[in-house]
């Protein structure tokens, strides 16, 4: 594993979900479906990994070990970086569902080589959480309308860097990139209107993406073709992922020299 993700997740205003409560039983009562609800995540994505034996050796094994504590509505992993995207998503969609789309988490993802600093690529991915996601979840989407929370499944921030350190202050810098639209949201339904990017836009393109009838099972296939295209890059081209990476900043740096990209 050549690549490490840092994933933090954390649910969004979970503090006015509990003071809503009408009696000290129905408080009771929703702290054991924040924590059932993320574990039922977790569960879910571990069936989904262990489906097949290559998934489960590549996915499956790493997630297990990654797993660094989960309670409440809020966890933490280190895990490579194909499965973080894909199977954070995957359980924050199992989050969203259990409580009824009440509420949802926000994921903070950094990403960077197996000898960075985890402390730095701790740092970042709290910042990623709580002043990307967040921050922008509040002030743009619960601008004195609360019912549109139930549409969001999922709010999800990330940033990968080759250097040293990932420090808040080289993610600012991302964030502020002409290439970012972060944070994004996957919702359900068509009924939101905001100011923030939708994911979903980003995955559509994925193949059977569009057939797959339940956002779930879209969500299932993100995990499985994520597996495929790293099983194809580290196989007989052990550098296909340093080559695409290539790719991508060769057609950034002849796009920006004709303007704001």
């Amino acid at each position: 594993m050549k690549k490490r993700k840092l994933v933090k997740v954390d649910g969004n205003l979970m503090g006015t979900f509990i003071a809503d409560s009408i009696s000290i039983s129905d408080a009771i009562e929703r702290s054991s479906r924040i924590d059932r609800a993320l574990k039922k995540g977790i569960h879910e994505t571990f069936k989904v990994l262990s489906e097949d034996e290559a998934l489960a050796m590549d996915g499956y094994t790493r997630m297990f070990v990654g797993l660094l504590y989960a309670g409440g509505d809020d966890a933490l992993f280190i895990i490579p970086s194909w499965m973080a995207i894909p199977i954070s998503l995957y359980i924050a969609y199992w989050f969203w569902r259990e409580l009824g789309g009440a509420r949802q988490l926000s994921v903070g993802i950094a990403s960077g080589k197996t000898k960075h600093n985890i402390w730095a690529l701790l740092e970042s991915a709290n910042y990623m959480l709580n002043e990307v996601c967040k921050v922008k979840f509040k002030h743009e989407l619960v601008k004195g309308d609360v019912n549109t929370i139930k549409d969001i499944v999922a709010v999800i921030s990330y940033a990968f860097s080759e250097q040293q350190n990932l420090l808040p202050t080289l993610v600012e810098n991302i964030m502020e990139h002409p290439l970012s639209s972060q944070p994004y949201i996957i919702k359900y339904g068509e009924s939101l209107k905001n100011n923030l990017n939708d994911f979903e836009e980003l995955i559509t393109l994925i193949p059977g993406y569009k057939e797959s009838k339940s956002l779930e099972d879209k969500l299932k296939n993100f995990i499985r073709l994520s597996h495929e295209v790293f099983s194809l890059l580290k196989g007989d081209n052990s550098h296909g992922i340093a080559d695409l990476r290539d790719v991508l900043y060769e057609i950034h740096r002849v796009a920006s020299r004709y303007g704001d990209v």
